[in-house]
């Protein structure tokens, strides 16, 4: 993966935010990694509205990973959203979720999400995640 791609984390809760930075950097991985605390901050980023219009600061990611669950906007709203946008339908989607329902797995296929990840609790298995997720998406970057 480059170094310099962006990887979008869609995540609303604070904790999840925290030990995912954590892992992030304990993966090793220099990416920078822009947060969106929900999924209307989510979209704001993806369409460059407001407070992230300037594309240097806040640049369009080559990856997002997303919580589903989040209050106003939730994650399969935004996926929604993003695969309704040319622009930005290429954009691969990682949907994170504590639930791992067969329901919630097939509406994120259905919508267009390349993986769905249900949230570990331990700080390892999220690194090894963290580092699963962006090795695939750097074969995958690769091979275009």
């Amino acid at each position: 993966m480059l170094e310099n791609s962006t990887i979008l984390l869609v995540e609303d809760d604070e904790n999840d935010v925290f030990f995912f930075k954590r892992a992030f950097l304990l993966s090793g991985l220099s990416n920078p990694l822009q947060v969106a605390e929900n999924g209307e901050n989510a979209i704001a980023y993806l369409s460059g509205a407001e407070a992230y219009a300037d594309r240097e600061k806040f640049p369009i990611p080559m990856l997002i990973v997303m919580d589903i669950k989040m209050p106003r906007i939730n994650g399969f709203e935004v996926l929604e959203w993003l695969r309704n946008r040319p622009e930005l339908k290429h954009i691969p989607v990682v949907m994170l979720s504590s639930s791992s329902t067969e329901s919630d797995k097939e509406r994120a296929r259905e919508l267009g999400a390349a993986a769905y990840v249900s949230k570990p609790m331990e700080a390892k298995e999220l690194q090894r995640i963290n580092r699963i997720i962006v090795e695939y998406w750097d074969l995958m970057s690769k091979q275009r």
